[in-house]
């Protein structure tokens, strides 16, 4: 858990992506040699990260555009295109929450096909952060962070391909 939260550095510093495509990026510890690997996708002023830390800690992290909080507030809520509702209890700090272990996995298997998902976080004033995430865009960059992490790949999506419908 404290790689992965120290793994939020890798997506915040990130730089930008194609629209609705996920951009790979890895970065070695100078002490350790430890891998932290990433797939960042970008709205406008929101990221969604699936990332690998020590080759066998899958996380999940949403970067909100304003603070969150460092305390619980109410589940993070999510949907994948026009599926079931989830809401789930991520770590939160900050402007980010954070899924690790089952519940990223939960959430990674999510976006096997899916075309968008939409989340949604409630801050410690009592507004809420909601932004969607177009996943129709190439998804490798996120098959080599499974890999990374010894998980099997998501089918794969190249940018111009049109998304398959799900059943």
């Amino acid at each position: 858990m404290k790689r992965l939260i120290a793994a939020t550095a890798l997506a915040l510093v990130a730089s930008s992506a194609h629209a609705a495509d996920w951009s790979y990026h890895e970065e070695r510890d100078p002490i350790d040699d430890t891998l932290t690997s990433g797939a960042i996708l970008k709205t406008e002023d929101a990221d969604l990260t699936v990332m690998c830390s020590e080759g066998r800690t899958l996380g999940v992290l949403f970067t909100a555009p304003k603070y969150l909080s460092s305390r619980d507030y109410g589940p993070l809520v999510y949907r994948f295109d026009d599926g079931v509702i989830h809401e789930r209890r991520w770590f939160r700090t900050k402007r980010t929450a954070l899924a690790s272990g089952e519940e990223a996995l939960r959430f990674v298997t999510g976006l096997n096909g899916g075309r968008k998902v939409a989340i949604r976080a409630k801050s410690y004033d009592g507004t809420t952060v909601t932004r969607e995430f177009d996943l129709t865009g190439d998804n490798s960059p996120v098959s080599r962070v499974l890999a990374a992490c010894g998980r099997a790949p998501l089918e794969p999506r190249a940018a111009s391909t049109e998304p398959k419908e799900r059943i």
